[in-house]
């Protein structure tokens, strides 16, 4: 009995891994009670089998006197008798180790079994027919309800709550219980066989050579045993500080199961047309898919997931116009009409929702490059005749991502000449340039200067979204800091290229008009990357001559900029240090990676700009 039922969330999986043990554990009981039959029956046949061979051995020691004139006979029937005494002195000790180590025992044990889970099983089931009960009563309650009698609803939400920690805890009870019957019948039995064997081979060792090379098997068995014991104190150690957090929080965040490509997993509700409420274990997966686990009769099956969606094709946002409490919908341009779908609390509703952001995020900029106003795909969809079908479909977010590049060139003017509609940006500086600018720009070199095309070039969400809080104005009071708005320095924009050249060079090479720092370069810039304020980040940008790659004593701890900003700042100031040369690949005192550091202040965001970096580096 091998299976050992780990913690997880209460899913159709985990309801058939439930039913599946308590089968085992009725199959070994079955089992223990059929041993036990058969080594009675064993004892009973040794016993007379033992008596028989004492019988035979004493006769032959009387009856050789016979046989006294042929003394080789008799010495030979003496060495018989004396053999076959030692044979019944064994089997005499070999039924008593039986009796002893093994049917004893085991009687015992499958007598012990079924008591031991029965009232945790019973006390499981009744918390969840309560909490069923109150999770109804909560799901159903209206917004103008909750208004009409606060002190109501917030009885609801305790009698919810409190029920939700019971059934936790009763279902953690529970599991532990079966999983103490199952370990310990898997130890207790080992052990017995053990011990068995290990007299077996005392007995057998002098005259039957071949038990000797069964020592090593058992040893190593016995080992096995040890091992077992430390993974059963290692899962009562889980179980006892899932207990502590559900004492302390009775909304637990199970690990997501990675290994299996599932981003995020649980119960959520739906509406049937006539309202009626339905209870649905949804999935989010790596590759985008969201969709429901079906419940099955059969515990030996792995439970199917019904794909409903894929995430790339959706948009959501939470549903404040429905009447009920703690709503959201995914809205995709394949989809008649959007799936509303309910959770029981608020924040368990806000983390739904980040998840699917990030993957909807995460798997756009992970497509093709290429033009997106033009680019199309052929994306096959499940219809309702279960006939699939291929479908030539632009993405709403495609037409979202050339709105938000409008945006930019409608909202801003050149950061150097003042023209307007510029359409051309410089990826380290923050600027947005028109196209006479942007050529001055690239003969300054990338070094100085990375110039992209807002039209031309297939820019990544992360770029666009830093270009629209980067605004010219904001900008320009960095690089242009020390300028007055009408001062005869600055360029317009029907500059001769001779002047153009010279006053960009001036300002971005030479950086003769940006502000000096008040303070320290590195203190100013952790102050900004903390605070989250993109413009002082480049302002310090701007203005040091540091190198950002370099280890500073930051906080106490050896560390770059980047290291700092991946656990404390934005995706927009991270992915404007790594436009600015800040390396992904240094580690720290601690011999982390900034990704390493995104990952431990488990910054979501940032791990996905610092994760796909990496992925082109290795591409």
């Amino acid at each position: 009995m091998n299976n050992i039922m780990k913690l997880g969330p209460y899913s159709p999986q985990a309801k058939m891994n439930i039913s599946q043990i308590e089968k085992n554990i009725e199959g070994i009981e079955s089992t223990m009670k059929n041993w036990t039959k058969s080594l009675k029956e064993i004892n009973k046949s040794c016993s007379l089998y033992t008596k028989s061979i004492e019988s035979f051995a004493d006769q032959l020691m009387t009856d050789k006197e016979a046989f006294g004139s042929n003394q080789e006979l008799s010495n030979l029937l003496s060495l018989i008798s004396q053999s076959l005494r030692g044979h019944y002195v064994y089997l005499n000790m070999f039924t008593r180790v039986i009796e002893n180590s093994i049917y004893t025992p085991l009687k015992s044990l499958y007598k012990e079994t079924t008591p031991s889970y029965k009232e945790p099983k019973k006390k499981f089931h009744k918390t969840l027919e309560e909490l069923e009960v109150h999770q109804h009563k909560y799901l159903v309650l209206k917004r103008t309800s909750l208004f009409k009698d606060p002190v109501g609803g917030q009885n609801l939400l305790k009698n919810y709550t409190n029920a939700l920690r019971n059934f936790e805890l009763s279902r953690l009870e529970y599991l532990q219980s079966l999983n103490g019957i199952n370990m310990k019948i898997n130890l207790e039995l080992s052990d017995k066989f053990c011990m068995f064997f290990k007299s077996k081979m005392a007995f057998l060792t002098s005259s039957i050579d071949t038990l000797v090379g069964l020592e090593d098997p058992i040893n190593l068995y016995a080992n096995t045993v040890m091992k077992k014991q430390e993974l059963r104190n290692e899962l009562n150690k889980e179980f006892g500080k899932v207990r502590e957090d559900i004492e302390k929080n009775v909304y637990i965040k199970y690990p997501a199961r990675s290994s299996e490509g599932v981003l995020k997993e649980g119960y959520l509700f739906t509406r049937t047309e006539n309202k009626e409420l339905k209870k649905k274990y949804c999935v989010i997966k790596e590759d985008g898919t969201f969709g429901w686990q079906k419940e099955s009769e059969n515990s030996s099956e792995t439970a199917e997931l019904e794909e409903i969606t894929n995430l790339k094709l959706c948009n959501v946002k939470e549903n404040n116009d429905s009447e009920y409490l703690s709503c959201f919908e995914l809205v995709s341009a394949l989809m008649k009409k959007p799936i509303v779908l309910q959770t029981d609390c608020e924040s368990s509703m806000q983390e739904w929702i980040a998840t699917i952001r990030n993957t909807i995020e995460r798997l756009l900029c992970a497509a093709p490059h290429g033009k997106d106003k033009e680019e199309q795909k052929k994306i096959t969809v499940q219809t309702k005749n279960s006939k699939l079908k291929e479908v030539e479909s632009t993405s709403p977010f495609r037409v979202a991502k050339s709105e938000l590049i409008a945006q930019i060139i409608e909202n801003n003017v050149c950061a150097d000449c003042g023209n307007t509609a510029p359409s051309w940006i410089s990826l380290n500086l923050g600027i947005i340039v028109c196209i006479e600018c942007s050529g001055v720009h690239r003969r300054l070199g990338p070094s100085i200067s990375k110039v992209r095309s807002l039209k031309l070039d297939n820019l990544s969400w992360n770029v666009l979204e830093l270009f629209s809080k980067l605004h010219t104005t904001g900008v320009n009071k960095i690089w242009e800091g020390l300028l007055d708005e009408d001062s005869a320095e600055k360029i317009r924009p029907k500059a001769d290229n001779e002047k153009r050249e010279a006053y960009i060079r001036k300002k971005y090479i030479e950086k003769a008009f940006v502000w000096p720092l008040k303070g320290d370069d590195i203190t100013e810039m952790c102050k900004a990357i903390k605070e989250k304020n993109i413009r002082e980040v480049l302002n310090v940008i701007a203005y040091t001559s540091k190198n950002l790659n370099q280890l500073y004593k930051i906080e106490g701890k050896e560390q770059t900029v980047l290291h700092y900003a991946s656990m404390h700042s934005s995706k927009e100031i991270v992915e404007l240090l790594l436009r600015n040369g800040c390396n992904i690949e240094i580690h720290d005192e601690d011999e982390c990676k900034p990704l390493e550091r995104a990952l431990i202040a488990n910054n979501v965001e940032v791990i996905q700009i610092l994760a796909n970096k990496l992925e082109d580096m290795e591409f």
